[in-house]
């Protein structure tokens, strides 16, 4: 596993997930709040990670998981679910080009929190993922 790492708790990324809930891929903003790398241990290719999901159902938004992971790079995490190796994602940084391809809504939205408030399209995140 690269030691040069893309995942940082506290920060957003986006995530597509194979297969999603709906026979297509699954994709969602999340941020990461707790996350354990077992890189000194074996196997060492595995991540426990509590995320808040910001495009899943409210009132179960935060997660947590164990993930095999297959590519870790600086620009992008592959991985399997431990609890379900037919289940793969793909975690990736959290661009505004990201968020406008696959929730144009939402980046409308955040174009304005952000305008308005003299933020960042990333500060805007928070704000708008309490009510994705």
């Amino acid at each position: 596993m690269s030691r040069d790492h893309l995942l940082q708790e506290g920060s957003w990324y986006g995530m597509t997930m194979w297969p999603g809930y709906t026979g297509t891929p699954y994709r969602s903003p999340i941020r990461i709040l707790r996350l354990i790398m077992h890189e000194n241990e074996v196997p060492d290719d595995l991540i426990d990670m509590d995320f808040y999901n910001a495009a899943y159902a409210h009132g179960v938004r935060t997660m947590d998981y164990t993930f095999h992971v297959l590519i870790h790079q600086p620009t992008y995490l592959l991985a399997t679910l431990m609890e379900n190796r037919d289940r793969a994602l793909a975690i990736e940084p959290l661009t505004s080009d990201w968020i406008q391809t696959f929730f144009p809504d939402e980046f409308a939205k955040l174009q304005d929190i952000a305008g308005h408030g003299g933020m960042s399209l990333e500060d805007g995140i928070p704000l708008l993922a309490a009510d994705w």
